[in-house]
């Protein structure tokens, strides 16, 4: 199988910090470590002063960019959303099942690319949202969301049409199982390795977990 997970070294001692070769835009670069720390210690557990020294800024520079933590962790989640939705987008078009399950690939394996996607999402979820709530918190990604919802509406009932996915299914009760699975599968793992070539195997086998769980769940 492909192996497409995008590699990440998250050890303290080995991830270069500061100015990055070439990258020049501040506000990404605070945006890259947040995502790094956010993944090593949670959405609740960092602070503007960690971010600012991988970074390689003072923390009051941040607040050029981001009003406080709140404001930082939101547009990280952002970002998060707009990857997940573009890795959805690029999903190869056949039959309405293959297509799904090739979405199912697409989200599993960008969600396995950093456990800072795995625990902001999670975290979404525990709030109280409902599924399509959380995806609409921020405003800047509900465009984008809501395009992609309307294409798996499509696709699923293309399939329940043709025979291929049983009545009753819409896009809330697929994007339901399908994020609960991947989410909860990533979740019930050791993210200290994430960075290391194990890592990538193992999401391997969570794309053909979640890819016979959900041919199962369309099946008529």
């Amino acid at each position: 199988m492909r192996n497409r997970v995008r590699s990440s070294v998250v050890n303290d001692d080995h991830r270069p910090r500061g100015r990055r070769p070439g990258k020049s835009n501040t506000r990404e670069q605070i945006l890259d470590e947040a995502e790094f720390v956010i993944a090593t210690k949670g959405p609740d557990g960092f602070t503007l002063q960690e971010v600012a020294d991988r970074v390689g800024i003072r923390p009051p520079s941040i607040f050029s960019h981001f009003k406080g933590t709140a404001a930082l962790t939101e547009a990280v989640f952002n970002r998060i959303l707009d990857g997940a939705t573009r890795a959805i987008a690029n999903a190869p078009v056949t039959t309405p099942v293959e297509t799904l399950l090739q979405v199912a690939e697409e989200f599993t394996r960008f969600m396995g690319s950093n456990p800072a996607h795995t625990r902001l999402m999670l975290q979404q979820f525990a709030s109280g949202n409902s599924q399509e709530a959380a995806f609409h918190r921020f405003d800047s990604g509900a465009e984008a969301v809501e395009e992609m919802l309307e294409k798996l509406d499509a696709l699923i009932q293309l399939g329940i049409k043709e025979g291929e996915i049983r009545d009753g299914i819409d896009r809330k009760h697929f994007g339901g199982f399908l994020v609960g699975a991947v989410l909860l599968r990533l979740a019930w793992t050791d993210f200290d390795g994430w960075d290391k070539p194990d890592w990538a195997a193992l999401v391997d086998d969570i794309v053909k977990e979640v890819r016979e769980l959900l041919t199962r769940y369309l099946a008529p």
